[in-house]
């Protein structure tokens, strides 16, 4: 979120190697473009359960939420192409649309319209755990951690139980802390080389 020229290098790369997916199976396709996908969605929401955003005024918060906007629509564009020429239609929660409730969430300016915008992202997202929820709302610098506490007890009563996404609540109960960069890659790598292989011999 600090720089976009990451996520863009990112999506460079998954167009380069988009020619040594062409031979497989559609459904296998894709399968591992949405797994690529999720696993950068993922790293978005990993970043905040890590703290490492710290908002301390109103205008970083801004900063911070306009960069993650950016970041969505490059995620957005490089995707999007991917699967209409796959004639995939995504009929769950768009992944990425969890990214931009979130930046909409860390811009709001009215401290007095926190209770609100906070039972509307759990009205949307009943997957998001209590921890993330908690972190999403501390990382502000308009309210303190008591507070933060407060507000995400106060919304989680007042939401209740709802059918969630099973995709979704995968990915908030990833987003439990921080891990090292190699290890992430350590994680992934390994997961899309098995899955390559696996498509290749099924077809």
């Amino acid at each position: 979120m600090k720089d976009s020229n990451i996520i863009g290098t990112i999506c460079e790369t998954i167009r380069d190697y988009e020619n040594d997916y062409k031979h497989l199976r559609c459904d296998i396709h894709i399968e591992i473009l949405r797994f690529i996908e999720f696993k950068i969605v993922a790293e978005y929401l990993n970043a905040i359960a890590s703290r490492k955003l710290t908002c301390t005024e109103y205008r970083k918060r801004c900063i911070i939420a306009k960069c993650l906007q950016n970041d969505i629509e490059t995620i957005s564009v490089t995707f999007n192409p991917l699967y209409a020429q796959l004639n995939y239609i995504n009929k769950g929660k768009n992944l990425t649309n969890v990214l931009h409730s979130i930046a909409e969430f860390i811009k709001l300016r009215d401290k007095d319209m926190l209770l609100l915008e906070i039972a509307s992202l759990l009205r949307k997202y009943p997957e998001m755990t209590q921890e993330f929820l908690f972190t999403l709302i501390d990382i502000r610098d308009d309210v303190t951690s008591n507070e933060s506490r407060a507000l995400m007890e106060d919304c989680m009563k007042m939401i209740g139980k709802k059918e969630s996404d099973p995709a979704l609540t995968q990915l908030f109960q990833m987003a439990k802390g921080e891990r090292k960069t190699s290890q992430v890659i350590k994680d992934v790598v390994p997961r899309i080389r098995r899955r390559v292989k696996v498509s290749i011999a099924n077809q």
